[in-house]
């Protein structure tokens, strides 16, 4: 595992075990990619606590290995991730300071955004109650 999947992974845990994340409140979910028993990507959602709005969840710790990059692994995470949210959310917010992050979320059509802590946004349809 490469040093910036194991620290990312590593910083997962730390926020799970003091409370910080648990991806337990109404709507989070934590989800996982295995190519067989290797976990190849993570990523979740939370409600965004940046956000005084309801009805806004936070895309959170979306890693995918380098070497699975381009293979579509990404996209049919945050196809999991956007099923969920959709029945909870009306929007998702997330932030990324890298170019190459930044291009997949466009692509997946997040809009580019400048707001304090949001780097890009995506309208969902309404959840349904």
């Amino acid at each position: 595992m490469p040093v910036s999947a194991f620290n990312f992974i590593r910083r997962l845990i730390v926020d799970f075990d003091s409370g910080n994340n648990r991806f337990d409140q109404q709507g989070e979910a934590l989800f996982v990619v295995l190519d067989g028993r290797r976990l190849v990507a993570i990523g979740g959602v939370n409600i965004d606590p940046f956000e005084s709005a309801s009805g806004v969840g936070r895309v959170r710790r979306v890693y995918v290995l380098p070497e699975y990059r381009g293979s579509g692994v990404g996209r049919l995470l945050m196809d999991a991730i956007e099923t969920h949210a959709a029945q909870h959310f009306s929007q998702l917010n997330l932030y990324t300071d890298t170019v190459d992050a930044a291009l997949f979320y466009q692509r997946l059509g997040y809009a580019a955004v400048s707001l304090a802590g949001v780097s890009h946004q995506k309208r969902l349809m309404e959840p349904v109650t």
